[in-house]
């Protein structure tokens, strides 16, 4: 099966640069640990004005699945753990788009499980 990258965007109710990283750092750890998985960031723009290059953009992770739909239900288990109602997801996987924020248990689970199935009818079409 191809593999197939998914852009993450990840917002905090308070958006500083600080809580930004260290959400981003401690999900891009975690993702690391799934199996068939890679993650990487994406370099934010320099500050006007300056010579130097701006870093890494912490609100967006590109991760990169080299399997099916096990590791996709991984991957959103994991990104569901982290949420509380602080924190906002948004995954974005061929244009199909999945924004959990601030919502019940029961209803995130039922947006995940509906956005889950959407993807493994794409999976299964393509191979």
């Amino acid at each position: 099966m191809p593999s197939q990258t998914i852009a993450l965007e990840l917002h905090l109710l308070t958006n500083s640069p600080e809580n930004l990283e260290h959400f981003g750092l401690d999900l891009q750890h975690e993702l690391r640990e799934l199996p068939e998985v890679t993650v990487s960031t994406t370099s934010a723009a320099a500050p006007e004005g300056t010579k130097s290059g701006g870093g890494v953009d912490w609100t967006l992770l590109m991760v990169t699945l080299a399997a099916g739909g096990g590791v996709l239900t991984a991957l959103i288990g994991l990104i569901q753990s982290s949420l509380n109602r602080e924190r906002k997801v948004r995954v974005v996987m061929d244009g199909d788009e999945l924004e959990v924020s601030g919502l019940e248990l029961a209803q995130q689970q039922a947006l995940v499980d509906a956005w889950i199935a959407r993807q493994r009818v794409k999976l299964s079409q393509r191979g």
